[in-house]
């Protein structure tokens, strides 16, 4: 099985929500590159536990701490990153430049859009599809709007969900007729919904994962070869139990991974994410973070490996990590409010996987290694919705021809 190990830094800010990532390596070292428009750049190696903190890259404007990522480049030591933020009233882009062999960067803002019904931290809780679509909901009504990055046009989908936030995510699939796209609202035990984005019809998935809210942007898809499997999940409700759906191409539900029995809790909430880490010939293999809510709150974080097939649910699991808390925590494996790049890292060379996570409202971050070793042979497949960072060394063959003097 693998083994977790993770070192808990003061970061001297809170995270303050969640960031925008890019992860990739320089100097034989893993970097997680993490943009948090309320407290700054993270600078984070994760091989040798050190986080640098630019603060002056935070925008004392914005609403809340959350990010997006809308596109990134990489050349040697430098990493390019467009991000998206907001403030009251107006939607920013911003262009990002970060330099790892001087651990520095600087921010610029490339375009601001004018959008006079943004007024709270949840309407960047969307879901961008690079380059120039970003798709949100405005928290105080109904509907969900499309927004074009690039000019700052909108378009309007009425939703019929009432007073209720609507939740849209990064998940979706292109077919011949429409984008369709997993969608949650924020309504205690309600059903997950599908939305078709050009058509504006929302159709009901009819199944429910426990009595928090539907959080479709919880748990990154697995992207494979073959298929494409969709995690669904509830959360943020106090003293509740949820579980995770996996859901086909098709948006069929095919099991349901029933986390209660993993954890031995009555209250399970999945706010710190899911990630499916690969696929092998009967199973797949993910790694699985969970907050216990006693009375109303957190008291416990928990990181298990998990092995599940889709007409069983689990077949086995281990706990690799656990530590008090107080407060919810938010990992790099696809956590609430993350977007379509809030995967851990994959380092093929080390067999390692890397992670780091943060308790809310507190400067505490874990930077946390998962050595694959054990398992790495019975992976058939990675999964490629990772951060997946060179490969495999290839060993070098000499042949050495002698010529008889």
């Amino acid at each position: 099985m693998p083994t977790l190990s993770c070192t808990e830094v003061d970061i001297g800010k809170a995270v303050g929500g969640c960031v925008a990532v890019v992860g990739t390596k320089h100097g034989g070292d893993v970097y997680i590159i993490a943009y948090s428009a309320v407290s700054g750049l993270f600078i984070i190696n994760a091989t040798k536990k050190e986080v640098t903190l630019i603060s002056d890259l935070a925008d004392p404007n914005t609403i809340g701490g959350i990010s997006r990522l809308v596109n990134y480049s990489i050349k040697g030591s430098k990493v390019y990153m467009r991000t998206l933020h907001i403030r009251s009233g107006t939607l920013v882009v911003s262009d990002i430049d970060v330099d790892l062999s001087a651990l520095s960067a600087s921010r610029s803002e490339a375009l601001t859009h004018s959008i006079s019904w943004i007024d709270s931290w949840t309407e960047i809780c969307g879901g961008v599809l690079p380059p120039y679509l970003f798709v949100t909901a405005d928290a105080d009504t109904e509907y969900i709007y499309c927004i074009d990055i690039d000019d700052g046009s909108t378009r309007q989908i009425a939703t019929g969900f009432g007073q209720y936030t609507p939740g849209p995510s990064y998940k979706v699939i292109h077919y011949k007729d429409d984008v369709y796209m997993l969608l949650g609202r924020h309504y205690s035990g309600d059903t997950f919904k599908l939305l078709k984005l050009y058509s504006g019809s929302v159709t009901d998935l009819g199944f429910s994962t426990g009595g928090g809210s539907p959080r479709a942007l919880i748990g990154g898809m697995g992207v494979f070869r073959d298929e494409l499997l969709i995690p669904a999940t509830s959360s943020g409700v106090v003293n509740q139990d949820n579980d995770i759906a996996i859901l086909d191409h098709r948006f069929n539900r095919k099991v349901t991974l029933d986390v209660g029995s993993v954890t031995g809790w009555t209250t399970n909430d999945l706010i710190p994410g899911f990630f499916i880490v690969g696929k092998g010939t009967d199973r797949y293999y993910a790694l699985l973070p969970v907050d216990r809510q006693p009375n109303g709150y957190n008291d416990t974080f928990r990181v298990y490996w998990i092995e599940f097939d889709l007409v069983n649910g689990i077949l086995s699991s281990q706990l690799l990590y656990e530590v008090a808390v107080p407060d919810e925590v938010r990992a790099l494996l696809f956590c609430e409010y993350c977007d379509a790049f809030g995967a851990p890292v994959i380092d093929p060379i080390t067999k390692k996987l890397y992670f780091h996570y943060s308790v809310s409202t507190t400067t505490r971050m874990g930077i946390c290694e998962v050595d694959l070793s054990d398992v790495w042979n019975n992976i058939i497949e990675l999964n490629k919705h990772a951060w997946i960072i060179g490969q495999a060394r290839i060993p070098t063959q000499l042949t050495l021809e002698v010529t008889p003097l």
